[in-house]
């Protein structure tokens, strides 16, 4: 501390600074009352923009400082994994998959996966029509019935994301599903809640494992084995019509996720941790956004207008570079996701003592100290929303404020680094 100029850790105050069950209790009552976002942006506008604190026995660091932010995610990254935490919780699920894995096994991930995330490729995979055409059916004809469109934005984006990943929509929208369909959809949805309550409880995840989730985990890894059974079954045919017929050119149809993953690995259980790390990649992540900012424009008409004004200028066989040119329907979704982004806290763990450049001090401007095995909490919610960066209208849906905001480090909602998300081209 002494040779970097650090100074003591601003730390958050608390009763209980040994258990931290005063937080605790408190996180918890507002998870209840769907709070626990704001509840925690408020500790920052008391406490300043670093602070530590203590939860159950486990060190936290939490910012909303861009230098830390930029430290963390990308010049400082070698230093932070996801730690333990987030790799337990994510394993059921998910196993080795590119979201819960660390070091040379993330890398091998991350060189597998993203020759299929290009914008190449992603602009190759037809708009989905069919799927679109589905949820469009399902809006009631009436403007005065009152519908959900978050349920309905869910179901379309795992067909879109099925549909890409598996070569096969599993058919959500559909008024005529299979029961298979039907019940791989429900065990996906019950498995991911789990995830997401593992991952907030920590330790205390296990106090609240039931059947139901490890049935849910297991049926939806059968369903997806299927296919990727037929789809190695399939490799393999080809590979052998290839060697009898050295000029087949037959390249096997449309692009799809998973025979590119064939291609790359035979290990099913790779390829199956990989499908469903994309899946909840592609589809919870599309299906908040597109709710959030329907929720942010149902509530202003004037952007409504004004949005609907440009895309309506579209021509009817419309391209990719017609829809680059959308300037305001850009700036709605870098809004929607600055607002209301879809992975509102990234959190990460130190592997070493690490200095970051601010959180110690008084004001919490000098270097602070970053012990080995502290658990960094980036408030990517409450970083956006900044008085001093975004305006004294932070908090508000105003998407002109993008014709001219140039924001940097300050706005993460695809994460930053190395550790990038893969897909942030797709929206």
């Amino acid at each position: 501390m002494a040779r970097q100029g650090c100074k003591p850790m601003i730390m958050y105050p608390q009763w209980d600074p040994i258990f931290g069950l005063d937080l605790l209790f408190i996180t918890l009552k507002a998870i209840m009352n769907h709070r626990v976002l704001a509840k925690s942006s408020d500790r920052f506008k008391q406490a300043g923009k670093s602070f530590g604190f203590v939860q159950l026995r486990t060190r936290f660091f939490a910012t909303i400082d861009v230098e830390n932010i930029q430290a963390v995610l990308s010049t400082s990254s070698k230093s932070f994994d996801l730690g333990s935490r987030r790799r337990d919780a994510m394993a059921p699920l998910l196993g080795q998959g590119i979201f819960g894995a660390d070091g040379e096994q993330w890398r091998h991930s991350r060189a597998m996966l993203r020759p299929t995330f290009t914008k190449y490729q992603m602009r190759g995979f037809d708009i989905p029509e069919a799927q679109f055409q589905q949820l469009f059916a399902l809006f009631p004809e009436n403007e005065q019935k009152v519908v959900d469109l978050q349920t309905l934005f869910h179901k379309f984006t795992m067909d879109t994301a099925t549909e890409f990943l598996l070569g096969q929509a599993v058919g959500s929208l559909s008024l005529t599903n299979s029961d298979n369909f039907d019940m791989f959809s429900h065990s996906f949805k019950v498995s991911m809640e789990a995830l997401s309550t593992a991952v907030r409880l920590g330790p205390l995840a296990r106090l609240f494992a039931i059947r139901e989730v490890a049935r849910a985990q297991e049926q939806v890894h059968a369903f997806i084995q299927s296919f990727i059974d037929e789809a190695l079954r399939t490799r393999d045919e080809r590979t052998e019509a290839k060697l009898k017929d050295p000029n087949d050119s037959s390249s096997g149809g449309r692009y799809v996720f998973l025979h590119e993953l064939v291609k790359a690995t035979s290990d099913p259980l790779v390829i199956r941790d990989e499908i469903l790390s994309a899946l909840l990649g592609g589809r919870d992540t599309t299906a908040s956004l597109l709710s959030n900012l329907f929720f942010c424009l149902a509530r202003d008409l004037r952007v409504w207008r004004k949005l609907r004004e440009e895309v309506c200028r579209l021509s009817p066989n419309y391209d990719q570079a017609e829809l680059a040119g959308l300037k305001y329907t850009n700036m709605c979704i870098s809004e929607s996701l600055r607002l209301h982004p879809v992975v509102p806290v990234n959190i990460r763990c130190s592997k070493d003592d690490i200095v970051l450049p601010r959180g110690g001090g008084a004001a919490g401007e000098e270097p602070v100290l970053i012990p080995a095995n502290t658990t960094v909490v980036l408030h990517i919610f409450a970083l956006h929303r900044r008085y001093d960066i975004y305006g004294s209208d932070a908090d508000a849906f105003r998407p002109e404020r993008w014709e001219n905001l140039k924001p940097g480090w300050a706005y993460a909602p695809f994460g930053a680094g190395p550790r990038a998300c893969l897909g942030r081209e797709l929206w």
